[in-house]
């Protein structure tokens, strides 16, 4: 499968973006890197004498991340663009990762990065109590002042109170957790929480 190098995103990122501030346009843009995945090496930049896969793959993506970011700091782009910065899971089961990292953890759940970013904002920290990714489109919506625009998310922004339980819940297939208070507990399927996270899954595979 062809992909992308973490270098090669980055510098289609900057291009992009630059091309839009240039004409003057409104956009919106995603980016979702492999770089980092699991089995992955660098193949640009290395961590040390470059001989961990898993070193050299994260200190190449904070390599070129912080290369974009300074370019678009540079080129004024922070001064009208909200960069919203996440991860999906973390990478506890793979046993190169938890050798190098020390850790026993068995499963993909854990705290991810989330931070967003203008040139206008004022740092800030919130401790959002273990609410996971469900709320990350709610949120932005509420950041752009859309939230109470229709829409289809289960969530809820991370500047308001949860609408329910769901917010706290995570899915791995057929496990479910719930990180509430950020203490991450087993719940069973039998668990109304873990059920009505099921009945979405049936309704996806209709």
């Amino acid at each position: 499968v062809d992909r992308l190098s973490d270098k090669q995103t980055f510098e289609t990122l900057s291009s992009t973006v630059l091309e839009y501030q240039r004409r003057n346009e409104p956009y919106f843009i995603l980016v979702y890197n492999l770089g980092t995945h699991h089995g992955f090496d660098s193949p640009d930049v290395k961590y040390a004498d470059g001989t961990n896969p898993d070193l050299n793959k994260f200190h190449n993506y904070d390599h070129w991340f912080g290369n974009f970011f300074e370019k678009m700091k540079e080129a004024g782009v922070w001064d009208n663009t909200l960069l919203v910065f996440s991860a999906d899971h973390a990478s506890y089961p793979a046993p190169e990762y938890k050798n190098v990292f020390q850790t026993k953890r068995e499963y993909f759940i854990s705290t991810v990065p989330l931070f967003f970013y203008h040139s206008d904002v004022t740092p800030a920290r919130y401790d959002v109590g273990g609410r996971t990714s469900l709320d990350l489109a709610p949120t932005i919506l509420d950041l752009l002042d859309r939230q109470s625009y229709v829409n289809y998310f289960l969530g809820t922004s991370l500047f308001r109170e949860p609408k329910s339980e769901l917010s706290y819940m995570s899915a791995i297939g057929s496990l479910f957790y719930c990180s509430k208070g950020g203490k991450l507990v087993r719940v069973s399927k039998r668990d109304r929480r873990a059920q009505e996270i099921q009945s979405y899954y049936k309704i996806n595979m209709n």
